[in-house]
């Protein structure tokens, strides 16, 4: 199990300008976690302008390619090398709707820093000389939770 003991907070933007954010650390920890969901949830003051032109669509369709990923990681009893390809694939969907204008850059780096950080995660899991499955598992459900507040949050102010 990694324990990060510092707060390390994972941005899109610089920080004058609204702009989503999480710590790595509520991937391991479900106090960081729920305090994380909150954050996101309550972002409505700026919520045009963390979005931008980002269609409740076009983050749907990413929202579905990742978590079919994610829940085939927490409920996984063994490391899978195909956990890698599969979370690339989202990576790399994810960078082709936002270079198609679908979604904001700002929501398109969070998501893309989010599943770097679960790909280091299960990557760290995986090579330990016991594989550290539980933790893998916790980090695959605690980013599906940020997916799915993000996905409230997109729901709530997006464009159709």
């Amino acid at each position: 199990m990694v324990n990060l003991s510092f707060t390390q907070k994972v941005s899109s933007q610089p920080s004058h300008d609204p702009w989503l954010e999480f710590k790595v650390n509520a991937l391991n920890n479900e106090k960081d976690l729920a305090e994380e969901v909150r954050k996101i949830l309550a972002k409505t003051k700026d919520a045009k302008k963390i979005l931008g032109k980002t269609s409740r669509t076009a983050y749907r369709r990413i929202h579905d390619v990742t978590i079919m990923t994610l829940d085939k990681i927490a409920n996984a009893t063994s490391c899978d090398p195909s956990f890698y390809v599969e979370l690339s694939k989202a990576l790399v969907f994810t960078r082709y709707q936002q270079v198609r204008d679908q979604i904001s850059k700002n929501v398109g780096d969070f998501v893309e820093r989010l599943l770097g950080s679960v790909i280091n995660e299960v990557k760290q899991s995986c090579e330990e000389k016991k594989e550290n499955v539980e933790n893998m598992k916790r980090v695959a459900k605690n980013a599906r939770a940020l997916l799915d507040a993000l996905a409230v949050f997109v729901y709530e102010h997006a464009s159709k």
